[in-house]
């Protein structure tokens, strides 16, 4: 849903606004006979914002280089946060291309903005740059502005680092510790059958930004219309699922 913003917040609580003002150099889109391709199919770039539980979606606009991006989103912080430069919650930004019937959809690029340097002035223009398919070369650059409603505190520079640090730590200790279980769970695995050694069981999938992730980030749960009696009935379901055959080089990504 499109968010908007304005001078203040009326119930009194801080939010932090972000208006898009425009999106540079999708390089995908330069190449004239590509464009008029992905124009005659329809298809459009929407930008996509992701913050705790909150989703934002901006208004599709037609295939271009320079997509005229003009959307306003108001975040609103969870009430049991007491100092917003404490909360760790990432922002997460994602363009997409997707046709006008929704039927397909593809990432273009995505990146997690560092927000809390709004917190040194309460206002703050940012130029991300997308991470995409290449590595190491930008898809696209997102022109934003953030501003916290109201400001109620500032933080000075190294205040704002020892926090993004902080949070910094944190993850890498997390994802340490999914290493550890990873590989401990690995081997017992590989110790209940010779066999399953040769499973293709992949544990880990690299995101766009370039971070390792355990599979389950990706998997969100289903409410299905019907159910299943039991656990055979689920089995039968799944052996019934098409299965793919790896390529040579799927060994690679298999945890070892």
């Amino acid at each position: 849903s499109t968010g908007s913003g304005g001078t203040g917040r009326a119930d009194g609580r801080t939010a932090l606004y972000i208006r898009l003002t425009g999106g540079r150099a999708f390089l995908d889109n330069v190449d004239a006979a590509v464009l008029e391709a992905r124009r005659r199919a329809r298809e459009q770039m929407v930008v996509h914002l992701h913050f705790g539980s909150q989703r934002f979606r901006s208004s599709p606009l037609p295939v271009s280089c320079d997509p005229a991006f003009d959307d306003d989103f108001l975040v609103q912080f969870e009430p049991s946060v007491r100092d917003i430069g404490d909360c760790q919650t990432p922002l997460h930004v994602l363009v997409t291309m997707e046709d006008v019937y929704g039927a397909k959809c593809r990432t273009v690029g995505e990146n997690i903005v560092e927000w809390r340097k709004v917190l040194r002035k309460g206002t703050l223009s940012l130029a991300v740059e997308l991470a995409g398919m290449n590595p190491g070369v930008p898809s696209g650059i997102l022109d934003m502005q953030l501003e916290i409603l109201p400001f109620v505190k500032r933080l000075n520079d190294d205040e704002i680092n020892y926090r993004i640090e902080q949070t910094k730590a944190t993850q890498s200790a997390a994802d340490r510790e999914f290493l550890v279980y990873a590989r401990r769970w690995w081997a017992e695995y590989h110790a209940i059958s010779p066999s399953f050694a040769q499973r293709r069981v992949k544990v880990f999938a690299q995101a766009l930004s370039g971070r390792m992730l355990p599979v389950s980030h990706y998997v969100d749960p289903m409410q299905p219309d019907r159910v299943f009696d039991g656990p055979e009935d689920a089995a039968r379901f799944v052996s019934l699922l098409g299965v793919d055959k790896p390529s040579e080089d799927a060994a690679a990504d298999m945890l070892s």
